[in-house]
């Protein structure tokens, strides 16, 4: 059987500031949703591919000019900027589609060799080939029996 702590009165007194805690709380994460969002936007998925590392993040609505990728030592960059604008001399009579700027940058797991980076932006799509340095891709061990 459900029931709510407004229902009983003992129990509201001891457990009432714990559930005004938990509102807060919850609240608090909120707002960081709505401040994270943008960031979020840039969301990648990183794939070892053996030889490289891939990554590919949806960016729809991005451009390429508004696209920044920077590789130095292991740390890749990526700035992305989205400019929503409705057409000339017309006012928007609803917007829920925003623009927005966001900069992540990732710790890559190994060395990669910066003269193989290759990037391309399809349909809204950014993948990011990072082709691993040759001491960090995988060798065959053989094994001796004896």
């Amino acid at each position: 059987m459900l029931f709510r702590l407004d229902d009983h009165e003992p129990f509201t007194a001891h457990f009432g500031p714990m559930e005004d805690f938990r509102r807060r709380f919850e609240r608090v994460f909120e707002e960081l949703d709505r401040e994270w969002k943008p960031a979020r936007a840039a969301a990648p998925l990183f794939a070892d591919r053996g030889d490289a590392i891939e990554l590919t993040a949806d960016l729809p609505g991005v451009a390429e000019s508004d696209l920044s990728l920077t590789l130095n030592q292991d740390v890749l960059t990526l700035g992305v900027k989205r400019v929503v604008a409705g057409p000339e001399g017309y006012r928007p009579h609803r917007q829920e589609r925003a623009g927005f700027q966001a900069t992540r940058s990732f710790a890559l797991p190994c060395r990669v060799d910066p003269e193989k980076v290759r990037a391309t932006m399809e349909n809204g799509v950014l993948t990011v080939r990072l082709a691993k340095a040759p001491e960090s891709q995988p060798r065959r061990v053989s094994v001796n029996v004896a």
